[in-house]
């Protein structure tokens, strides 16, 4: 019941905005339908950024603070076995 009490209070609200804008229903439409497209771009453009660039940094540094190497430290572990069974 609380879901139908927000959903009329926000229609209430989308179509009191509306009228105060002056634009006939489909031009509002239209133009938060861009506005929501907009916002949804940069969201998803910002979400990259930070997953695909600033995340990595971030562990980059970390991983180098607290091992001491650039190293990820399953592969340094391996790559030090493979060392001490190729002197064998």
């Amino acid at each position: 019941i609380k879901d139908v009490e927000k959903l009329s209070k926000n229609i209430g609200q989308f179509a009191n905005a509306m009228l105060d804008s002056g634009l006939k229903p489909e031009a509002f439409i239209r133009k938060t339908k861009k506005i929501k497209t907009g916002f949804l771009a940069a969201n998803l453009a910002i979400c990259s950024v930070a997953l695909g660039y600033v995340l990595p940094k971030i562990q980059y540094v970390f991983r180098e603070k607290v091992y001491g190497s650039k190293e990820f430290p399953g592969i340094k572990a391996y790559t030090e076995e493979a060392k001490h069974l190729s002197k064998k």
